[in-house]
């Protein structure tokens, strides 16, 4: 079975590694200045398949929706967050928490997750996602990092 995904809304995807299901980023609510614009193609977490981890690229409401997320029914599922996001996690009782620095990798059931370096101006990861072949990058809200160009130079 192929590897497939399913936007939720904004960086919250559903990702299945033929049965083993990730969620991305986590948001599932809205409040003043933070509107999706968009239907959630999953109403809420307790809406959500049975799942083999949680990613969570850095702690900004729109991508760590701790108090939506309680409703999904298992607080053992593994979570993966940035170093220094772990304590906010289990605060809210999620009892299976790792947290990774960039270069650093755990594995989600079959599927190998790495974490690599992001900038978005808080402490944040990016995630490499790789199982039977197939490699998936999730960016979250990471900017491009690397040698600026002035106008006209090649890249």
């Amino acid at each position: 079975m192929p590897t497939t995904l399913e936007r939720v809304v904004h960086a919250c995807v559903l990702l299945d590694f033929d049965g083993a299901k990730i969620l991305t980023d986590p948001w599932f609510s809205e409040r003043v200045l933070y509107r999706q614009g968009e239907p959630r193609s999953i109403a809420t977490a307790a809406d959500l398949p049975r799942l083999d981890g949680i990613l969570i690229s850095h702690v900004h409401y729109d991508h760590c929706d701790l108090g939506a997320l309680a409703r999904y029914r298992d607080k053992n599922v593994p979570i993966v967050v940035n170093r220094g996001t772990g304590k906010k996690v289990r605060a809210k009782r999620w009892r299976n928490v790792t947290e990774l620095d960039p270069w650093q990798s755990t594995r989600l059931g079959p599927v190998r997750v790495t974490a690599a370096p992001a900038g978005h101006g808080v402490p944040e990861v990016t995630y490499l996602l790789e199982a039977d072949g197939t490699t998936v990058f999730f960016g979250a809200d990471t900017r491009r990092i690397g040698k600026k160009h002035s106008p006209g130079e090649e890249a």
